[in-house]
């Protein structure tokens, strides 16, 4: 019985490994050999990602002379070496070429109220309260003391970002707290009543029962909006 069970189990396996082998053979693109060629061709040597020179990223000021937008990808979130070798590469791209203004896929009202509260808070505090935390690594803490150190140098790096996902954690109701009561409480705090109750709704939302009645779900969102409505006309009424 034993032995029948080693033989399946080899036959499924080579079976397996044959089958698997026909479908990488067939979803193997026909141009690849192409795009091999011109990786070879265009493909640049980099130091290693905690080199203290730069003379190997003299490169770009040629290929992206005259480009307005540099888009700085990764091939997983979180990984030591990849954060260091953008990190390094960031500072190059400020400090040689020019370029002012670092954009992370995080929401911008919470990238744009860090941002303008630099002064005010850690290198640390800046990076949870404005990046989701895939992005929170010693890596990018570095590049957060960074953007506060050229900010303090008057040579700024302007952070911001291009999401709008809601957060229950988010920093932006707190700054705008912080900035309206000031002028009126009352509005201040319709910033925080209204942030909770939009969280309410989506915890209703994503519960396991899910058992919110849509008609109660329009009912509550449209209070919420109302709030929201209120202090967009009172902020326009008092833009400076």
């Amino acid at each position: 019985m034993f032995t029948k069970w080693k033989i399946g189990m080899v036959t499924s396996l080579l079976a397996f490994t044959a089958f698997t082998s026909v479908i990488s053979a067939e979803e193997k693109p026909k141009d690849q050999p192409k795009w091999e060629e011109w990786i070879k061709e265009n493909a640049q040597k980099l130091n290693e990602p905690n080199a203290q020179t730069n003379e190997d990223l003299s490169f770009l000021k040629e290929k992206i002379k005259d480009k307005r937008i540099v888009l700085l990808g990764e091939s997983t979130h979180g990984a030591k070496e990849i954060n260091q070798s953008k990190v390094r590469m960031i500072k190059y791209l400020h400090e040689e070429m020019g370029y002012d203004v670092i954009a992370f896929e995080t929401g911008f009202a919470e990238a744009n109220a860090v941002n303008q509260n630099l002064d005010q808070l850690t290198a640390l505090q800046a990076m949870k309260k404005s990046l989701y935390g895939v992005w929170h690594t010693e890596e990018i803490l570095e590049l957060f003391q960074y953007i506060k150190d050229q900010k303090e140098k008057g040579t700024p790096l302007i952070l911001t970002g291009f999401d709008a996902q809601f957060r229950w954690y988010s920093y932006f109701p707190e700054f705008a707290k912080e900035w309206l009561e000031k002028i009126n409480p009352e509005i201040a705090n319709d910033i925080e009543i209204a942030h909770k109750e939009l969280f309410n709704i989506e915890e209703k939302i994503e519960s396991i029962d899910n058992k919110y009645p849509y008609e109660q779900y329009k009912a509550d969102v449209q209070q919420v909006i109302a709030k929201y409505e209120k202090i967009k006309t009172f902020v326009q009424q008092h833009n400076a």
